[in-house]
């Protein structure tokens, strides 16, 4: 066990390496050789930075016997897993609790053995976990015990009793999570058969490599993003800055280096517990990341690619960013999120009331006020999209909704609307932050690399409308040209997208979904449909990539990797596969966009008998330690 074992490998010569085979495991090098001496020597060659061996004499297909060495480690500091839970002592919580204080501490104690890298990681959870209690303990001795109103007693109860399944199911997810990391990050090490892992495809070594390098490309975004927390720029900065107009397609951008000048704004980010699954496949839910199982056998393809992880990742930044624009004080005191965003929605309607003059907004009520009125306009105009399509006409306009753009003044019907288009309002954000990030505003890879994926995906051609509607907004975004015309914005942006599916149309593994997208963009009525959801979709689009992004992130997601060589506006990443040789690389991003555009590349390999050897090599190289220290 070799903590860089692509370093490993560099440092043998050609003919050291005959009989070495490197895996997604922990225990990531084997070597086979009917001499015993090989083994000696190589121990002797890595001495100074072996974790850990085994040597397993075989004989007949059958272990003979068996003798290994582990590095002795220090043990896991307290601050890693300790949780003050004496209070709760026999009470549900607590048993649930002592569950997680025994999952966190192996974790960390196994980290400190194998991975020292993660035990900042688990100081991080530790202290965020030991919120979750202090909510619950707050909200136990807060509930209602008496009260002279009944109904006032029931609503108040049923809200405390809410919150703390909330809080209580928020903590029975990490401690899976947990397990989840525990069996993929260590088991499989050394000493082998004390810890046999659950995934049955690698089930002598495990998979603590590949999921190594899953924490690495999480961590290396995660960390961009806290240098450029851009929730907290909007919180600090944007209601000192003046009003502008809900933005246009011609708009300027809002440039963050030049308008907020030097300051620092570092904001930690609670890292993710990453996991590889079979059933969520690629996910993310507050504190973990779920990427794919298939990416084991197949990350060096475009169907199973780890940069699928860049689209999850940003859902809890768009969140966040949600969040922001919205939060509030009220008498001092923090609004909670359902609180502000029903403010938000009161300060909109004082305006349309002339209640709020412009000289007394800011920008953070420009943000506010463009996602009220998407709320507004996505429901409008999607019960006019659903009639033109099941009809073929549109229907006739309210006139209690003049021009058809409405938000209900009633709060109950605009928390309603709310949740109705939350989701979709959350899909476009992510969609356009992710082709600006971290494909480079690549039109023909970021449209190959999503529909590639989704061609596996079987939930796609229930939904098709949705998820072509999905791809039309970022690439809407650089489209120029025409003004404000967003006609022909989403007919240029129909073109690219067209095009680009008749492409794919000519691949066995990607033609079902590809047809069919096709054909629903030749269909008048979707096209429609298409056409009067696109206002909306544009708009938000238009806001994200004017107001939410930081350009700074994108350099930095794209920058800082002597292997990157540009040409025009072309990327290569100088890295053959299965290089050794020159295997440090610094930027993942960087890297694995440059293999998914080589996997595109090469569609016309259907099932390359090497892929799950290229995938290998390509967790074996993220596993990198330098990764971490940018």
């Amino acid at each position: 066990m070799h903590p860089d074992p692509a370093q490993a490998i560099a440092e043998l010569a050609g003919n050291d390496r005959e009989g070495m085979f490197y895996g997604p495991g922990l225990p990531s090098l084997v070597s086979l050789s009917s001499d015993d001496r090989k083994a000696k020597q190589l121990i002797s060659r890595w001495k100074a930075n072996l974790l850990g061996w085994e040597i397993w004499e075989v004989a007949d297909s059958r272990l003979k016997k068996s003798r290994h060495q582990l590095k002795r480690l220090k043990s896991a500091p307290q601050d890693c897993f300790s949780l003050q839970i004496a209070d709760l002592l026999g009470s549900d919580f607590w048993w649930i609790i002592l569950e997680l204080q025994h999952n966190l501490k192996r974790f960390a104690v196994l980290s400190a053995q194998y991975i020292p890298e993660n035990l900042e990681r688990c100081r991080i959870w530790r202290k965020s976990i030991q919120a979750i209690i202090k909510e619950i303990k707050s909200l136990a001795a807060a509930a209602p015990k008496r009260a002279s109103s009944r109904v006032k007693v029931d609503a108040e109860m049923l809200a405390s009793q809410k919150n703390l399944h909330s809080r209580t199911e928020l903590l029975i997810h990490v401690n899976s999570a947990l397990v989840y990391a525990i069996s993929q990050a260590f088991h499989g090490a050394v000493p082998i058969r004390s810890m046999l892992p659950l995934m049955s495809q690698h089930s002598l070594l495990g998979i603590g490599t590949a999921w190594t390098s899953l924490r690495n490309l999480c961590s290396f975004v995660e960390g961009v993003f806290e240098r450029f927390p851009v929730p907290k720029m909007i919180t600090e900065e944007f209601s000192k800055l003046p009003w502008a107009d809900r933005p246009a397609h011609s708009t300027a951008a809002f440039s963050y280096e030049t308008e907020l000048g030097n300051k620092v704004y570092a904001s930690p980010v609670r890292p993710k517990i990453t996991s590889f699954s079979s059933r969520l496949g690629f996910g993310e839910i507050d504190f973990t990341a779920t990427c794919a199982a298939q990416t084991l056998h197949a990350a060096a393809s475009s169907r199973h690619n780890l940069m699928t992880m860049s689209h999850e990742l940003l859902h809890a930044h768009v969140k966040a960013l949600v969040i922001s624009i919205f939060a509030d004080k009220k008498n001092g005191r923090p609004l909670t999120i359902p609180e502000a965003i029903a403010a938000g929605h009161q300060e909109w309607l004082d305006y349309r009331k002339g209640k709020l003059p412009k000289s007394r907004l800011r920008l953070i009520q420009t943000l506010r006020f463009s996602l009220v009125q998407f709320v507004g306009e996505y429901n409008v105009c999607l019960a006019r999209a659903n009639c033109v399509k099941n009809t073929g006409s549109l229907p006739p306009e309210d006139p209690k909704k003049p021009g058809g753009v409405y938000v209900s003044t009633s709060p109950d019907e605009f928390r309603e609307a709310m949740r109705v288009s939350y989701r979709f309002l959350e899909e476009v954000c992510v969609h356009t932050l992710d082709f600006h990030y971290f494909y480079h505003a690549q039109e023909e890879v970021y449209i190959d690399a999503i529909w590639s994926s989704w061609s596996t995906v079987p939930s796609v051609l229930s939904r098709l409308e949705w998820y072509i509607l999905r791809t039309l907004a970022p690439i809407s975004t650089v489209i120029s040209g025409q003004g404000d015309d967003v006609t022909y914005c989403f007919n240029q942006a129909v073109l690219i997208l067209h095009a680009r599916l008749k492409e794919m149309a000519q691949f066995p593994s990607q033609r079902a979904v590809a047809q069919a997208a096709i054909a629903m963009l030749d269909n008048q009525r979707i096209r429609s449909w298409l056409l009067l959801m696109f206002f909306p979709t544009l708009r938000l689009a238009d806001l994200v990539r004017k107001y939410l992004l930081d350009t700074r992130i994108a350099l930095t997601l794209w920058a800082g990797d002597s292997s990157i060589d540009w040409q025009g506006d072309k990327m290569r990443y100088l890295l053959e596969d299965f290089s050794f040789d020159n295997h440090t690389i610094t930027n993942p991003v960087a890297f694995l966009v440059d293999r998914l555009t080589r996997a595109l590349e090469a569609r016309h390999l259907a099932n390359d008998a090497r892929e799950s050897a290229r995938s290998a090599w390509i967790n074996l190289v993220l596993s990198n330690q330098s990764i971490l220290k940018q």
